[in-house]
């Protein structure tokens, strides 16, 4: 799980360093999403723009690590979320970045190229993300975060 000073690093540092300047980190929102949400990272990379519809997040499929659409991990991966208004802030956040780099795609958390996210990569990327910001779990636990926040309350 995430520790504390960590998720607020997360949700208030949105730059990374590439080439020795500094900017904004392509993911930040998809690895905010996850903590939101508790998405697994398939399902993320698998949510296209028609599964959101201003309310309700739809998810139905997931990208595995060879990039192969699936129906997901469980019989439970299919389901319908109505969103929180952090999560709809994100999602709003993540389509005015897209906007600003003139990406146009029919997924909500394309690559650069406006494809469809590689797992791999979207691990790598978190991987310079949370090193450059000194937090020390993987992608996984930011699904555990979310998890462990629901059971307390």
């Amino acid at each position: 799980m995430i520790q504390p000073d960590q998720l607020r690093t997360l949700f208030t540092e949105s730059t990374i360093t590439r080439s020795m300047q500094t900017v904004t980190c392509h993911y930040i929102h998809a690895f905010r999403l996850i903590v939101c949400l508790g998405l697994r990272s398939g399902e993320l990379c698998g949510l296209k723009v028609t599964d959101y519809d201003g309310t309700t997040l739809t998810i139905n499929r997931a990208i595995n690590r060879v990039r192969q659409i699936t129906p997901g991990k469980t019989v439970n991966a299919h389901r319908s979320i109505v969103l929180p208004q952090r999560a709809k802030t994100i999602l709003a956040e993540q389509e005015a970045m897209l906007k600003r780099q003139g990406i146009r795609s029919q997924w909500l958390f394309p690559d650069t190229d406006g494809n469809c996210t590689n797992p791999n990569n979207f691990y790598r990327r978190w991987h310079s993300y949370a090193t450059q910001h000194g937090i020390t779990s993987s992608i996984h636990e930011l699904r555990h975060t979310f998890i462990s926040m629901t059971n307390k309350d």
